[in-house]
């Protein structure tokens, strides 16, 4: 058992191990490729962004649709008004001379595009229909010509709006699914990265802290004491290691270990560092107020009883 007790002045962490304690700390150029679940967060993230922008995309370029097709309807209206202003314009003289339309001019005006179920009428009833009046040159109207209203354009856009409908529950439900995923993916990945920090702090076979990370409590144990206190570390070293493994196998050695680590556990109070520090050596670290001889020799006592 070796107790420590270092002062404050000069005092470096880590500087009092003996070399055969000391661990070489080699800092690896191998980059670490990114683990599934760091891609699967990145994916998610993306997919969620692009789902998001595509959701509010979506009826903004569905109105701007909407709007360019009845813009493009009113065009098509006022070009057949126009059209067929003109086509009268050009009759007129035929219908000074007959209240009746002139064929000539029915059939010309049957051939302007858009213009469907085209009609000659006196007295219209139909106020759901296109209607143009017709003048002869007293300015007197002598009927109306009325059509079917034409909105080809905003019929397209009004059958596209149920597949917009459904392209943007698809996107919904694809941002819920990718936001589900992302949550999923950040914890597996802070299960990892906490797996990962375990492992990189315990011992694989015993759970114990490792080497590193014994040193690691050592220091700090000593960079918090006072001046006056002091702190114990002890190294239990297990004899006969060799014996066994030659005996029982590797197994069997490993088996005697984790047996040792349990009852190590067991007997020391709580506040006692216990770790591993090498094959078949144990460290603890105590702080002051706490009896060490007695607690190292309970210590003993419970690994030295058979197995």
């Amino acid at each position: 058992m070796d107790e420590v007790n270092t002062g404050a002045a000069g005092f470096r962490p880590g500087g009092w191990i003996p070399n055969w304690a000391r661990r070489r700390r080699v800092q690896s150029s191998v980059i670490t490729p990114p683990t599934p679940a760091k891609w699967i967060l990145s994916a998610s993230r993306l997919i969620a962004v692009f789902s998001f922008v595509a959701i509010v995309g979506l009826p903004v370029i569905a109105a701007i649709g909407f709007g360019l097709a009845r813009h493009s309807d009113e065009r098509l209206s006022l070009d057949q008004h126009a059209a067929l202003r003109g086509a009268i314009a050009e009759f007129r003289p035929l219908l000074d001379r007959s209240t009746a339309i002139d064929s000539r001019l029915m059939r010309f005006a049957e051939q302007i595009p858009g213009m469907k179920n085209l009609k000659f009428e006196t007295h219209p009833v139909a106020r759901d229909r296109e209607m143009q009046p017709v003048m002869n040159s007293s300015g007197r109207i002598t009927g109306f010509f009325t059509w079917d209203k034409s909105r080809p354009v905003a019929q397209v856009m009004g059958r596209l709006a149920a597949f917009f409908a459904a392209v943007a529950v698809v996107l919904f439900g694809f941002a819920a699914l990718s936001l589900w995923q992302l949550k999923r993916a950040e914890r597996e990945l802070v299960a990892r990265e906490a797996a990962a920090n375990r492992a990189g702090d315990e011992d694989r076979l015993t759970g114990l802290p490792n080497h590193a990370k014994t040193l690691e409590l050592l220091d700090l144990a000593l960079a918090e004491r006072a001046d006056e206190e002091c702190t114990t570390f002890a190294l239990i070293e297990l004899d006969g290691m060799d014996d066994v493994t030659a005996t029982h196998g590797v197994l069997g050695g490993d088996e005697l270990v984790v047996a040792v680590a349990r009852r190590l556990k067991e007997a020391l109070p709580a506040g006692v560092v216990c770790g591993r520090i090498a094959g078949d050596k144990f460290a603890t670290v105590m702080s002051a107020g706490q009896n060490a001889e007695t607690i190292i020799r309970t210590a003993i006592d419970a690994v030295a009883r058979p197995y």
